[in-house]
């Protein structure tokens, strides 16, 4: 018998700050593609619902919004176009590296001049990354 890989339960938090809209976040076919990049050639994950995006106009919090449901659950970010942040969330089941997501972005954005990148991972599956009282 075949043996599974563990379940992962990892959920990344990404934010970067750029001074420019870069490409890739302009439009909403251009920002569901990145999704799709991100999805299919880094976290090597199945799109469950094909990618989503759209442009938010009101005011304070204009940019692009997308998202992508999974086979293992989500990938989803907010772009605000007048400030130049973005921030993005990955969460799977299946395992991944946070480090090559964050790169990939690097890569994907950098017409945007990022001058701040960071990100965090939560790994879901552990009582540690919970600071609740059991009821």
């Amino acid at each position: 018998m075949e043996s599974k890989a563990p379940t992962a339960h990892k959920h990344l938090l990404l934010k970067a700050r750029m001074e420019h809209v870069p490409l890739a976040l302009s439009t909403e076919p251009l920002g569901e593609e990145f999704l799709r990049v991100i999805v299919e050639d880094v976290l090597h994950m199945n799109i469950a619902i094909a990618p989503r995006c759209h442009f938010v106009q009101d005011e304070g919090n204009k940019g692009l919004t997308g998202i992508v449901c999974l086979t293992t659950s989500h990938a989803s970010f907010h772009h605000w176009s007048e400030t130049g942040l973005l921030m993005l969330d990955v969460y799977s089941c299946k395992n991944y590296v946070a480090l090559d997501v964050a790169s990939k972005v690097k890569q994907l954005l950098k017409d945007g001049d990022i001058y701040d990148l960071r990100f965090h991972m939560i790994h879901r599956d552990r009582d540690s990354a919970y600071n609740i009282q059991i009821l």
